[in-house]
C-alpha cells in the first residue's frame, strides 16, 4: 500500500541523518523478494529503515548519500524480461513525489558513480548483513544486504564498511508527530477490532474464525497486521507466541489476544484476555493482580526512567502478587518467579517495527513509544494472562495511547 505520509518527511529524515553524518558515502538497499513456492513469492516487507529515509515500498532499489556533496541518487533495479511484462512499473514521477528524490538513476549509471567515488574514499556507510539464521528466534533474514555488500566488493574488493545501525535507531527512536498519528491510528484499529470480537464472543466456534474476523477488518481498516496474531484460547494462551490459532473453542473458556494492526508500516501492539461464560474465580484473582502490576508500572514510565528500571520495577511487583496468589513466598527468589511465571519482558519500543529499536539502558524521553505488558502464566493451572498497551512518554509522564 502506497504511502500517506508526505515526501518532506522523508527527506527530512535524510536531512537528519546528514546531520549526523555529514561526510559519508551512504548506500542502503531496499528489501527484496523472497520465494514462497516455484515461482510464488512472499508478501513483500520492506527494510524499516529503507522505509523511514524513502517512504518507497517497493524491492531490489538503492538510496545513495553522498552526503560530502550533498547528493541523493535512488537507484531503479534493473529487471528481466519477465519483471518488465508481469510487474507494476513505477514511474520516475511518483517515485519522486514519494521519495523527494529528484535524481533517478539506473543501476548502471550507480555503479559508476561509485567507482569514481571510491576512488577517493575506502569506507561506505551502510548496515551490516544480518545473520543468515537466528539460532535463537528460527528466522532467515532476507538476503538483500549481504547481496549489496557483495555488489560493493566486486566494485572494490578492499571496500570497507561503516555500519550506522546506531545512528538510524537513534533517530527513529523519538517518534515524530506524523508517526505519533500512524501508531494511534493503527491503535484505533485494534482497539475496535478487540470490540467487534468481544460482542461476537460466544459465537465463535474455534479461533481460525477470530482470525478471519480480524483478517478482514486490519485489511479494510489498515494496512493488515503489524505481526503474527495470537489467538491463544484456555490453556494455550501460557504459549507466549501460539502461532496455531485454529483450536475449537469451549463454551467457557478464556480467550488471550496479542494482535496489532499497522498503518503505513507503523505498529499497534495490543493485548487482551477475554472470558466466555465469565471468569472463574481463580481466573479473576490472575488477571487482577495482572491488571495491578500494569498500572503500577504505566505510573513509572516518564522521562529519565530507563526500561532496565521498568524491568526491575515490575519483578517486585510480580513477586508481590504472586505472594497473593499463594504462588510465592516473602523469601522465593523474585529471579526465580520471574522466569518461572513471566519469562518476557515487560516493555519494548514500538515503530516501524513492533519490536522497535532501541537502548533499554538509554532514559526515555518525550516522544518515545513503548509497551507496557506484565503477565502471569501458571502452567500447571492452565491459566495465563498478559495484559499490553502502547504508551507514549511525554513531558509530563506519559499517555496510554491504548
Amino acid at each position: 500500500m502506497p504511502t500517506l505520509l508526505p515526501a518532506s518527511f522523508f527527506s527530512s529524515n535524510r536531512e537528519r541523518l546528514r546531520e549526523r553524518l555529514p561526510n559519508d558515502l551512504i548506500v542502503i538497499t531496499a528489501n527484496g523478494l523472497l520465494q514462497a513456492s516455484g515461482d510464488g513469492e512472499l508478501p513483500f516487507a520492506q527494510d524499516r529503515n529503507f522505509f523511514y529515509l524513502t517512504g518507497l515500498d517497493e524491492p531490489d532499489f538503492l538510496l545513495i548519500l553522498d552526503n560530502a556533496n550533498k547528493k541523493e541518487l535512488l537507484v531503479r533495479p534493473t529487471q528481466s524480461r519477465y519483471q518488465q511484462v508481469f510487474n507494476h512499473q513505477v514511474s520516475d514521477e511518483q517515485l519522486e513525489a514519494t521519495t523527494g528524490i529528484s535524481r533517478i538513476v539506473t543501476e548502471k549509471e550507480a555503479i559508476s558513480f561509485l567507482r569514481k567515488r571510491l576512488q577517493r574514499i575506502d569506507t561506505i556507510s551502510s548496515f551490516s548483513p544480518s545473520p543468515a539464521y537466528s539460532r535463537i528466534y528460527g528466522i532467515y533474514s532476507n538476503p538483500s544486504r549481504r547481496r549489496l555488500l557483495t555488489r560493493l566488493k566486486r566494485i572494490k574488493p578492499s571496500i570497507k564498511i561503516k555500519d550506522i545501525r546506531r545512528d538510524l535507531a537513534a533517530l527513529r527512536r523519538i517518534k515524530q508527530p506524523e508517526e505519533i498519528i500512524e501508531i494511534e491510528a493503527a491503535v484505533k484499529v485494534t482497539l475496535d477490532a478487540i470490540a467487534a470480537v468481544k460482542k461476537k464472543l460466544g459465537r465463535y466456534q474455534n479461533e481460525a474464525e477470530i482470525v478471519r474476523d480480524l483478517d478482514a477488518r486490519f485489511a479494510a481498516q489498515a494496512d493488515g497486521h503489524g505481526f503474527l496474531p495470537v489467538v491463544a484460547g484456555a490453556s494455550r494462551s501460557c504459549a507466549l507466541h501460539y502461532r496455531l490459532n485454529n483450536a475449537k473453542l469451549d463454551k467457557r473458556t478464556s480467550i488471550l489476544l496479542d494482535i496489532g494492526a499497522q498503518s503505513n508500516y507503523y505498529s499497534s501492539d495490543i493485548t487482551r484476555v477475554l472470558y466466555r461464560g465469565g471468569a472463574t474465580k481463580r481466573q479473576q484473582a490472575v488477571f487482577d493482580a495482572v491488571s495491578r502490576i500494569q498500572k503500577a508500572t504505566i505510573d513509572q514510565v516518564k522521562p529519565g526512567v530507563t526500561i532496565r528500571d521498568l524491568e526491575l520495577f515490575v519483578s517486585d511487583q510480580l513477586k508481590q502478587e504472586l505472594i497473593k496468589l499463594k504462588l510465592a513466598q516473602n523469601r522465593s527468589s523474585t529471579r526465580r518467579l520471574r522466569r518461572q511465571y513471566m519469562p518476557h519482558g515487560v516493555s519494548h519500543y514500538l515503530g516501524l517495527n513492533t519490536h522497535d529499536i532501541g537502548s533499554y539502558e538509554e532514559p526515555l524521553e518525550p516522544g518515545v513509544v513503548i509497551t507496557v505488558e506484565p503477565g502471569i502464566y501458571i502452567l500447571d493451572e492452565g491459566i495465563g494472562v498478559r495484559i499490553e498497551d502502547d504508551i507514549l512518554v511525554t513531558e509530563e509522564g506519559n499517555r496510554v495511547l491504548g
